[in-house]
């Protein structure tokens, strides 16, 4: 938590911004919800026409589109599945333009208030340092914190709401495969902490 204080420490006004990129990082896991819901029934159909036909899915399709064959739904399905998936890829392309934009914005921001925090130092302190010490500050510090803790930051935000989001679809349709995956996996990464 107290890393996370620093950066929004750091970011100072700019962190009202945070809140509408976590909008962003919502409205794509809609879309991974809406694209992983919509590939089972799509294996379903094209597996076994005959159990998909028993399905309540099945019943919202005809109650939507009226009634149609089953190959009629299954290309219906496989168009909205790549138009799902098209239109969440370039959602991620927006949304990384949108974390990288930001840093560097950010990075302006931190190299332009370096410059005018050393500008205004009284000048004995100002020498009680190198001046490659301010330079390096201004260049690279300002750099790493917003190229690489910065966007890891956001990068970190937006992957962790679509990871809860899938988990808490898949708590739903299944909370006992789930549980069953949280435990192998629980099992591989303590056993690799342990080893390695």
């Amino acid at each position: 938590m107290l890393y996370i204080n620093k950066i929004l420490y750091l970011l100072s006004d700019r962190k009202k911004q945070v809140p509408s990129l976590i909008i962003l990082f919502l409205s794509s896991s809609v879309f991974d919800i809406a694209g992983i819901g919509l590939i089972a029934p799509y294996v379903s159909l094209f597996l076994d026409p005959e159990a998909f036909i028993d399905s309540n899915f099945y019943s919202y399709l005809i109650f939507l589109f009226g009634s149609q064959s089953t190959d009629a739904f299954l290309v219906l399905i496989g168009l909205i599945l790549v138009f799902i998936f098209f239109f969440k890829t370039l959602l991620v392309i927006f949304i990384n333009r949108k974390i990288i934009r930001f840093s560097f914005q950010e990075s302006v921001n931190l190299r332009s208030f370096l410059m005018n925090a050393y500008q205004n130092i009284p000048y004995e302190k100002y020498l009680s340092k190198n001046s490659s010490q301010y330079i390096y500050n201004i260049q690279a510090l300002a750099w790493t914190f917003s190229g690489s803790i910065l966007q890891s930051f956001l990068r970190l935000i937006s992957e962790g709401i679509v990871l809860i989001v899938i988990l808490i679809l898949l708590f739903i349709s299944n909370p006992f495969a789930l549980s069953l995956l949280l435990m192998i996996l629980g099992i591989f990464a303590i056993s690799y902490d342990y080893f390695y």
